[in-house]
């Protein structure tokens, strides 16, 4: 297993954080790390990192200054590391988000952690802060709360249970709201846990992206979620959600496009109002039977209205209804393409 940090150094990379938080199973979050971020060994044979289990963590540099003390670790959710390459000198990781990871004790599992020796702290010597942020660990982590199928319900109190934990680091605390996506649904009715991001999705289908949003201590709330989105899919929905109490459930609908010949590519677009962003990637799978009954229907109505005319022409008969289906044929051929394109 590999462990995938991320601080709030930056504020790219809170919002990072923030979004391996927020995205549903089967999203593909990309994470970047320089060189000297990795141990050389992991750097130098990185493609074995490809298809390998990842841990997502957040880890507080702002927590203490003791020096050879490791920094806290908060572990955020499970992933698989799709793709990993380099370009030039800067590692870049394409994850896929998996069930979420919970630590009851951040202090037993950050003593777990860096047994390897390799987690960020400073150096007793230069003062300096030292380690890595993307390296390999044996053995399985036994302070991570595993979440499986057989107890779902579980795994958005373990979300709720992490926001808390964020909450009381420097750098989350002023957090507006925490809020994530459960996945993607046909039927506006319960939620079955834990949802996830289709493969695939339906032509011509009404689905619905339940947003669960939270805050540790609110007791008011005035703030925005914006959605937008693009390609094969249409918001039936206001753009922006009004997120106006401490939780609750959004459920912002949509609706495919039909799909011809070929799959599409749609997208999402959320997040906090004027701030960071998700992006979803999403694929509506082709409508095999459009193209056939647009195609016969063509034909049909070329050909039935003509019919009279073909058998009272001067021509052979069989010359006449020849002539007429070829023209049939011709004119539904024109109208399936020019739907295709459309679409």
């Amino acid at each position: 297993m590999y462990i995938v940090l991320g601080s709030t150094a930056r504020s790219r990379y809170k919002e990072d954080i923030l979004r391996f938080l927020a995205a549903p199973i089967g999203a593909t979050i990309q994470a970047r790390y320089d060189k000297d971020l990795v141990p050389l060994q992991t750097y130098n044979n990185i493609v074995q990192a490809r298809k390998k289990e990842a841990l997502v963590c957040f880890v507080d540099l702002e927590a203490h200054k003791h020096p050879e003390k490791p920094f806290p670790m908060i572990p955020l959710r499970h992933a698989k590391i799709k793709d990993a390459n380099i370009y030039g000198t800067t590692l870049v990781l394409n994850l896929e988000t998996k069930e979420f990871a919970y630590a009851e004790s951040i202090e037993r599992f950050t003593t777990e952690i860096a047994q390897g020796g390799n987690t960020p702290h400073i150096d007793k010597k230069t003062g300096k802060r030292i380690g890595f942020f993307f390296f390999s660990v044996s053995g399985m982590l036994k302070s991570v709360v595993k979440v499986t199928t057989s107890d779902s319900q579980r795994e958005l109190e373990s979300w709720q249970k992490i926001a808390d934990q964020l909450f009381q680091c420097k750098g989350f605390e002023d957090e507006p709201f925490f809020w994530t996506i459960l996945g993607l649904h046909q039927r506006n009715t319960s939620i079955k846990l834990p949802l996830s991001l289709p493969s695939l999705l339906g032509g011509e289908t009404t689905y619905y992206l339940p947003i669960y949003h939270y805050h540790p201590n609110a007791t008011s709330l005035d703030e925005h979620l914006s959605i937008r989105v693009g390609g094969a899919v249409t918001l039936y929905s206001p753009e922006d959600i009004k997120i106006d109490c401490r939780y609750d459930l959004k459920q912002p609908r949509l609706r495919t496009s039909p799909g011809i010949y070929k799959k599409q590519t749609a997208w999402i677009t959320i997040g906090p109002k004027n701030r960071w962003k998700l992006e979803l990637t999403l694929i509506v799978q082709a409508n095999r039977l459009r193209p056939i009954l647009s195609f016969l229907a063509a034909v049909v109505g070329f050909a039935i209205p003509n019919i009279p005319t073909a058998l009272s022409a001067e021509l052979p008969r069989w010359l006449n209804l020849g002539l007429l289906a070829i023209g049939a044929l011709l004119v539904a051929g024109a109208v399936v393409l020019g739907t295709s394109r459309k679409g």
